[in-house]
């Protein structure tokens, strides 16, 4: 999975987001409404004209088409191969949002919108709206198990809300934390919630005995991206240093550090087959690395923003990138060099 990912305004790389997107854009609070049945469209790729950001992306089932989330115009899917719009889900709020997908057989979509409102949607169709009434808060990031049974949403106080599928729809439980966390990471085996805190510390929550462990020792940086291999062995973070730091999951012990950016990371995943672990930041590169040990494989530039998104296919064929210019590009996973531009 992507995220989008996607979250608060506090961090340095959103103030450098804010300062990318100057000119573009005027928050208006607008709470999402008559939401997502999807139409399908005739349009073709974008040829011109102001692009909006696109803040997430990932892989369909079909593993030929792509959706790209983007401000103001909501999810869009596009076929890899055509270049062609295939479906729009258009959002009609205006505000920053979060869209995360799970499951292959059992396909979950959820919605964060910076207003405050969540919402869960199966096989097309809205499951759970999720608003508190008279709360100003937004959830501060949002994440969707590997099945797609379970929707993990964080308010920055330290608030964990979980959705699980009951055969019908999706309960509600909630779980108050000890710290104030930035971001969260399911892991792909449904065992761990990866989190970073606003006190800039790793921890590891327990899904099913509900006990955090807090990372060893670790510098003092805001971790901006969160990461799992598709195993769920290791994890991967990147921080406001630039380095991306992948980490045993059982002892938590540091395995390798690289260099992504000069700033902190914008992007991070691995490849489906664990072998590649991808990211992408503000000096609008995209770099890749062998997962187990840390050799640098390739670097691709061509972007014209920072790097926000990325995602590979699920055949390790295709890595997806998408900047907050809003361009999209199709790199091919084996030789690096670039497919198609979508958009």
């Amino acid at each position: 999975m992507t995220h989008s990912r996607r979250r608060g305004f506090l961090g340095v790389e959103y103030l450098r987001e804010i300062g990318a997107l100057a000119g573009l854009v005027a928050l208006v609070l607008v709470v999402v409404t008559a939401l997502l049945q999807p139409t399908s469209s005739q349009a073709t790729t974008a040829d011109g004209g102001l692009l909006t950001p696109i803040y997430s992306i990932g892989f369909n089932r079909d593993q030929d088409s792509l959706w790209v989330n983007q401000l103001f115009e909501g999810v869009t899917e596009y076929s890899v191969t055509s270049g062609e719009v295939s479906y729009e889900w258009p959002i009609s709020s205006r505000q920053l949002s979060n869209v995360v997908r799970g499951g292959s057989d059992f396909m979950t979509i959820a919605i964060a919108d910076s207003s405050g409102q969540v919402l869960i949607l199966h096989d097309e169709q809205v499951h759970t709206r999720y608003f508190e009434p008279g709360a100003s808060r937004a959830v501060a990031d949002i994440d969707v198990s590997e099945d797609g049974r379970h929707v993990f949403a964080i308010y920055p106080e330290g608030e964990l809300l979980q959705w699980s599928w009951n055969g019908e729809t999706f309960d509600l439980r909630r779980h108050r934390l000890t710290d104030c966390v930035d971001r969260i990471s399911a892991s792909p085996d449904g065992k761990w919630l990866l989190m970073a805190t606003s006190e800039n510390a790793l921890q590891i929550l327990d899904l099913a005995t509900r006990e955090v462990i807090r990372h060893p020792e670790l510098p003092q940086e805001r971790w901006s991206q969160l990461a799992w291999s598709p195993d769920s062995r290791n994890f991967a973070v990147g921080s406001d240093d630039g380095l991306v730091r992948m980490f045993d999951a059982q002892s938590r012990a540091l395995i390798w550090s690289a260099r992504a950016d000069q700033l902190a990371p914008a992007s991070l995943t691995f490849s489906a087959d664990g072998r590649q672990i991808a990211a992408g930041g503000f000096d609008k590169c995209v770099r890749v690395w062998n997962a187990s040990s840390g050799r640098f494989l390739a670097e691709m530039p061509g972007h014209d923003g920072p790097i926000r998104a990325l995602a590979f296919d699920s055949q390790n064929r295709w890595l997806a990138s998408a900047d907050l210019n809003g361009h999209v590009m199709i790199w091919s996973a084996e030789d690096y060099g670039l497919v198609r531009k979508l958009r």
